[in-house]
């Protein structure tokens, strides 16, 4: 029988593994995703999705954990997002919070929490909710609130 993990992860693409098209993951109930091998095109899921691997493509997902990877594409999260030091979004990062570790360059549309860590690098403009600094984050790009 399978264990709770196991029971809770829906796919999980493997190192060796390679992917080209689009997925769409549609479960009865919300399952995970993880990405370890080479994957190009556009991923829609419910769920947490994982990427530890370079990933080319458009991400729509509930929530987003991004490990020592590079994506190139727009990313819509639901909920929230965590980008790792050694990690970087080349595109927009639309999400309902996100925590920020690593390097995006792109636009940020984040509704509620920003944190940006010591390390985090912003090349575009960003509009959040909130916002928390680290010394050492940098930002190139204007900032704006959504709370009027």
């Amino acid at each position: 029988a399978p264990n709770a993990a196991e029971q809770k992860l829906g796919v999980r693409l493997a190192c060796q593994a390679r992917v080209e098209g689009d997925m769409q993951v549609i479960l009865p109930l919300p399952r995970d995703m993880e990405i370890e091998g080479e994957f190009k095109g556009d991923i829609e899921a419910k769920g947490t999705v994982t990427i530890s691997n370079d990933y080319y493509g458009n991400i729509t997902a509930s929530q987003l954990c991004v490990k020592n990877c590079t994506i190139t594409g727009d990313v819509k999260v639901s909920g929230g997002m965590t980008l790792s030091e050694q990690s970087m979004v080349i595109g927009n990062v639309t999400a309902n919070e996100f925590i920020c570790c690593g390097r995006v360059k792109g636009d940020l549309d984040i509704q509620e929490n920003l944190m940006l860590k010591e390390k985090a690098q912003i090349e575009g403009n960003i509009a959040m909710g909130s916002l928390m600094v680290e010394q050492g984050a940098v930002i190139e790009g204007s900032i704006s609130s959504k709370k009027k």
